[in-house]
């Protein structure tokens, strides 16, 4: 997981989580669908709303303000939640820099649509989803 709060250079990294992360080939080989991006919520502690519901409705309400709108939010306060976008249509990735690109594209659109309630943290689990699978 990459968290962007405590992270000086984002880029690098997200570059340094994409290489050394056992990113199946198959994300990117032209004949696989892309599935999802994925990202956790972590709340910051200097700021604290007094009943769960209400930290639920604050999230709702800002996830539905994006540009972009998620298609899922999987609440479980024994770990995190998590955030997940899913790729519209048939999707497909040619190659690995261009894998690498939507996902630096999607740590900024990360960066840019964090609130100050809560941050984003990168949820590399998609980066070993099987498409296969996933179809």
């Amino acid at each position: 997981m990459m968290n962007f709060t405590n992270t000086t250079d984002h880029t690098d990294t997200a570059l340094h989580l994409i290489y050394d992360a056992d990113m199946r080939e198959d994300h990117h080989d032209g004949e696989h669908s892309l599935y999802r991006l994925a990202a956790y919520v972590t709340f910051n502690t200097h700021l604290y709303l007094p009943e769960a519901s209400k930290e639920l409705e604050y999230v709702l309400n800002h996830l539905s303000q994006l540009p972009v709108r998620p298609h899922h939010l999987f609440v479980d306060n024994g770990y995190g939640w998590e955030v997940v976008w899913y790729a519209n249509d048939h999707q497909v990735v040619t190659s690995q820099k261009q894998y690498v690109q939507l996902i630096l594209e999607f740590v900024s659109f990360l960066e840019q649509n964090e609130s100050p309630f809560f941050s984003f943290v990168l949820q590399d689990g998609f980066l070993l989803d099987d498409p296969a699978e996933c179809i």
